[in-house]
This record gives structure tokens, C-alpha cells and sequence, in this order.
């Protein structure tokens, strides 16, 4: 949400007394106005992937898929980096783009050409790639922090898994959150597929996750 700052309110009432008093000094002979108009923007904040922003797991021989148990493939570990033009203090919102998540908070659906299911995908944050710079300045103590509502934020030092629906952004060790011009996060892709998996033919399958970006 766009808002303009503490600061800019306090000006823009400072400014319209001065105008009232100073208009009050002077004998009333006629009128006139002023008309002011301002805006207060925020940061503005491009999305960046060094790595790419797709995993892709290639081709899964049948023989791979267990009758009975989830069948993990790991797909690597990718970056994201935020740039913006002015410090800031942003989140990122995860969400399964197929419209739903596939069971719990960390689990993300999959589709394909399957009526059965398909089991699930997972993006687990990476402290060792977690980066912040405000201007010139790195943030020595940064962590990932996470959020229900955007607003009541928790440090999480380990990392963790991305939960659907949940807010994330760079907090310090108390969970605050911390302006910066540049953030970079780290996230590894891991796939699960579900037991008894039958694919007689060729059978294509995705995941697709939306991120959005919140002012905070």
C-alpha cells in the first residue's frame, strides 16, 4: 500500500498554517488560494534472477517412482535479488499460481495431464545466500523474517521452508524489519511425488509460484 510518509504529512500541515497565518496578518481587502498538490512515492524495486528463476527436473524414468512412498527430487539451490532505487523496507509474498496450495502451508501443487495426484513442491530459504546492503552499508546482522499478516514479523536464523500465503523480508535479530536498497535471498527447489505414480506415457508436470511485492 501506497502511503505517504510521517514526515510528508508534517510538512504539508506546517505548510497550510503558515499560509492561514500569514494570510491572517494582513487586512482582509479580497481573496485568494493557493493550490498545492504533492505526491509521496515509495521505493521503486526491480525483481532480479542470477540463476534463472525456473527449475527444471528433466525427464523421470517410471523406475524412479515408488509404489509406496513419496519419490524426493532435489532441483539446486537459485537467487533472487531485489534492487531499490531508495532504502526501503519491502516483503515478498509467496502463493501457489494454480489457485490453491497442495496441503500444507509449505507444500505447493503440481499439474499436468494426470487426474490423480501428483504430489507436491517445496522452496526452503537459504541462510548461507541472505545478503542486505542499505546504500553502501551491508547489514552485519540480517536474517530472513517471516509473517502472517505483514505486520508482526519472526526471525528466522535457520531458514525454513516458504509457506504459502505467508510474508517474508530481511528483519534484524529482535524482528524488526531493515531498510535496504539490496536484497538477496537464496531458495532450493525440492519436488515430491506422490506414491503409486503411473505414467504409461509421456506425462508433462509443473509448479508455478507467484511472488509479490508489499511496502511495509
Amino acid at each position: 500500500m501506497r502511503t505517504c510518509s510521517n514526515a510528508a504529512r508534517r510538512a504539508a500541515a506546517w505548510l497550510a498554517i503558515w499560509l492561514c497565518a500569514g494570510a491572517a496578518q494582513a487586512a482582509a481587502l479580497g481573496s485568494a488560494a493557493f493550490e498545492l498538490k504533492a505526491a509521496a512515492v515509495p521505493a521503486a524495486c526491480q525483481f532480479h534472477f542470477p540463476d534463472g528463476n525456473g527449475w527444471d527436473y528433466g525427464e523421470i524414468p517410471a523406475g524412479r517412482l515408488s509404489a509406496s512412498a513419496y519419490t524426493a527430487l532435489n532441483g539446486g539451490d537459485k537467487r533472487l535479488r531485489l534492487s531499490c532505487d531508495a532504502p526501503t523496507r519491502v516483503a515478498l509474498q509467496f502463493s501457489d499460481a494454480r489457485g490453491g496450495k497442495a496441503g500444507a502451508d509449505d507444500q505447493f501443487g503440481l499439474g499436468g495431464g494426470l487426474r490423480q495426484s501428483l504430489g507436491y513442491h517445496q522452496l526452503d530459504l537459504l541462510p548461507s545466500a541472505l545478503a542486505a546492503r542499505d546504500g553502501e552499508a551491508a547489514h552485519a546482522r540480517a536474517y530472513y523474517g517471516v509473517s502472517a499478516d505483514g505486520r508482526a514479523w519472526q526471525p528466522l536464523p535457520g531458514g525454513g521452508m516458504v509457506r504459502h500465503g505467508a510474508y517474508y523480508t530481511v528483519v534484524d535479530g529482535s524482528g524488526q524489519p531493515l531498510t535496504f536498497t539490496r536484497w538477496q535471498a537464496g531458495f532450493r527447489s525440492s519436488v515430491m511425488l506422490a506414491p503409486g505414480l503411473q505414467a504409461r506415457d509421456r506425462v508433462e508436470f509443473d509448479g508455478l509460484v507467484a511472488i509479490t511485492l508489499h511496502y511495509i
